[in-house]
């Protein structure tokens, strides 16, 4: 794709994009500057509006996060509705808008659209750009038809997708996608143990499938009624609880639900302080949520780092699996705190440990 911004001008937006939260800082002072000086200048606009949605994600403030994205989404639209057939205009506002959170913003739909134009484009000519992104533009089509409840239209796009004989990775995303869904309300296992099988579902919502979550919410409700003073029980009835914080439509609703759940787990690991499952669970929770939500301060940090430290120590405290988890995860915290180089540092470390294809392919593009 071609961009109309000087070299300095795209190598600073680029900068800006690689997580930095300086450089990040630096290019909305400048492309703010850039498009106030010249208004009808679209392409300082959409890199203002794109810079300015990096800022919401550094934002401590639930409030003026959800300002800062909201002001960027009317940036995009106002760009786009000038000038539709702009491939870069339609491509950045596209993956914008698939970014956000569908329960906060409501613009998955948006994204549809535009990746669905981009892939027509394509079509009409080949040449627009590459067919690595055409793939990738396929491969997230699908995923948004998914967020929206269509199963079946996801399905069709990752069909066609597949005919064309993409890289592997693209295959293993689509397995990857289609696993989460892979749930039903029938496939419980009533001959297992009630908790393990809890846990178990616990696990698939957590991953992402909403009837997971809502059967763990049942279970671990009737199992916290029946053993409210049990530590274990307790932090997975608080979890579970925070979960279902991304089905509610409002922001209020969903720091409410979340912090909900937090705070059984708070109550769960005064009761049992040295309960590695426990804090594997608070950790995953805090760190599932902008830092605007839970603000406490690198506590994140430090619940990974010392599950990291536990099983270094001793294997047997949990599965490998759940290890690599942990570090990737531990990443993504200190992303967080603007501290990309322990990021690379902890998922070297992860590669270097044979993980997964799923964990292999989530850090294709990080490190």
């Amino acid at each position: 794709m071609n961009y109309k911004l000087n070299g300095h001008e795209l190598e600073l937006y680029l900068h800006a994009l690689s997580g930095d939260q300086q450089a990040a800082q630096k290019a909305y002072e400048y492309f703010q500057s850039a498009h106030s000086e010249n208004p009808t200048n679209l392409d300082y606009k959409i890199h203002y509006a794109d810079c300015l949605s990096l800022q919401s994600r550094y934002s401590d403030d639930a409030s003026d996060m959800i300002g800062k994205a909201i002001s960027a989404m009317k940036l995009f639209d106002s760009v786009v509705n000038v000038n539709p057939k702009v491939i870069k205009y339609r491509y950045l506002r596209g993956y914008h808008a698939l970014r956000l959170p569908e329960a906060f913003f409501h613009r998955t739909t948006t994204a549809i659209v535009d990746l669905e134009y981009l892939i027509n484009s394509y079509k009409d000519d080949s040449t627009i750009f590459s067919k690595e992104i055409y793939f990738q533009l396929l491969y997230d089509l699908g995923v948004a038809n998914l967020r929206m409840g269509d199963e079946e239209e996801a399905q069709e796009v990752w069909d066609d997708l597949l005919v064309l004989d993409p890289p592997q990775r693209f295959e293993n995303m689509i397995d990857q996608q289609n696993n989460k869904q892979k749930y039903d309300y029938q496939l419980v296992d009533y001959s297992a143990p009630i908790r393990d099988e809890a846990k178990r579902i616990h696990l698939l919502g957590a991953k992402g499938n909403e009837q997971a979550v809502n059967l763990s919410y049942d279970l671990w409700s009737r199992e916290y009624q029946a053993n409210s003073k049990d530590p274990i029980v307790q932090a997975y009835f608080g979890s579970s609880t925070a979960l279902l914080a991304r089905s509610q439509k409002k922001p209020k609703e969903q720091f409410s639900q979340a912090m909900e759940g937090y705070m059984e787990i708070k109550k769960a690991l005064e009761k049992d302080p040295d309960n590695l499952e426990i804090l594997i669970l608070r950790a995953f929770l805090i760190n599932a949520f902008p830092r605007a939500f839970f603000d406490f301060g690198d506590q994140v940090i430090q619940d990974f780092e010392k599950l990291k430290s536990a099983y270094q120590k001793d294997h047997s405290v949990f599965s490998k699996e759940t290890y690599h988890e942990i570090l990737f995860q531990l990443g993504l915290a200190y992303e967080k705190f603007n501290k990309s180089w322990m990021s690379k540092i902890v998922w070297g470390e992860l590669l270097r440990d044979n993980p997964s294809i799923e964990h292999e392919i989530l850090l294709i593009e990080r490190v």
